[in-house]
């Protein structure tokens, strides 16, 4: 009877509570609620590098307006409102650009992804040599922009055998509610935001080494520890000292198999030493001391026979 009475008033306090949390909520976001928008860059591609491999067999330019062109880059971006509010056309104070910086020169912008439901297409114009810019539009939540940017490098020198440069292509604009321009998360990133705190991964060699390994440690800490008179009498100090023997050995044979064999992902993100290191540190230090200790046992022994008549 108390379990139910209990159960009512909890659920009364709940059904007090969420409707006020939801009107705060709607409070606090306003009339123009925040806007979030997620940048993604897709990388630059030397359009005419390809053809670099003929040599002397190929001499290759564009004539635009007139200008000799002779290099081009086909850059990719998208810009993409992952918010849950829509930006409409007067949300848009300052409008939606593409820029680079010099020594670079913005040929055209067009616009990609047709196939795609969230496409938006935009009408580009240009600004200046290095910008242009979009004709304001609704963009929904989910929407996205995806604008192919071919610009020239103005400086490029043709007697040089290979251009590793590329271009930066950069959006800017100014949005009722958005504070910034955010960057699509890379893969390394989510990642790293999905393993939380710890990972492990054995496979392969890595886990054959685990399991020789921690057999190694465990064999020694059950030969050290009896020795070194920890488990005489066996009270709850001793088994917390075998399963604290059973962890770092575990955990230590773990370390040195991330190590010794890093999986493709480790690779990727890269090992974290204080996480792996402080238990290869603590095990080696735990057994040193057990051997030590056992030593010195075991010299008092021999010494006590010794004067024994």
């Amino acid at each position: 009877m108390k379990i139910l009475q209990i159960a009512t008033i909890a659920i009364a306090v709940l059904a007090l509570l969420i409707p006020i949390y939801v009107q705060y909520d709607l409070h606090s976001r306003g009339d123009n609620p925040e806007k979030t928008v997620e940048i993604q860059y897709l990388g630059s591609i030397n359009l005419l590098n390809d053809l670099s491999v003929l040599g002397e067999k190929l001499n290759v330019s564009l004539s635009i307006n007139n200008n000799i062109v002779s290099n081009i880059y086909l850059s990719q971006t998208m810009l993409k409102n992952v918010g849950n509010s829509p930006i409409l056309p007067t949300d848009i104070f300052d409008n939606l650009s593409i820029h680079v910086g010099e020594p670079w020169k913005i040929i055209a912008v067009s616009n990609y992804g047709h196939e795609l439901k969230t496409f938006i297409p935009m009408e580009w114009k240009r600004i200046s040599d290095t910008e242009f810019q979009a004709e304001k539009a609704l963009i929904n939540p989910g929407d996205t922009v995806w604008a192919k940017v071919y610009v020239t490098n103005t400086s490029y020198d043709p007697n040089t055998k290979k251009d590793n440069s590329t271009p930066k292509i950069e959006w800017s604009g100014r949005v009722s509610n958005l504070k910034k321009f955010t960057e699509t998360p890379t893969f390394i990133d989510e990642i790293k935001k999905n393993l939380w705190f710890v990972q492990i991964e054995l496979t392969g060699w890595s886990m054959i080494f685990f399991l020789f390994s921690s057999t190694i440690y465990q064999t020694l800490y059950f030969v050290l520890l009896p020795q070194a008179g920890f488990f005489c009498p066996w009270k709850w100090k001793a088994t917390g000292i075998a399963l604290l023997a059973t962890l770092l050995s575990l955990s230590a044979s773990e370390a040195e198999s991330t190590y010794l064999y890093p999986t493709y992902i480790m690779r990727l993100i890269g090992i974290s030493h204080w996480l792996n290191a402080p238990w290869i540190i603590l095990n080696s230090l735990f057994l040193i001391y057990l051997s030590v200790t056992v030593w010195k046992k075991r010299k008092e022994d021999a010494r006590f026979f010794t004067l024994s008549p």
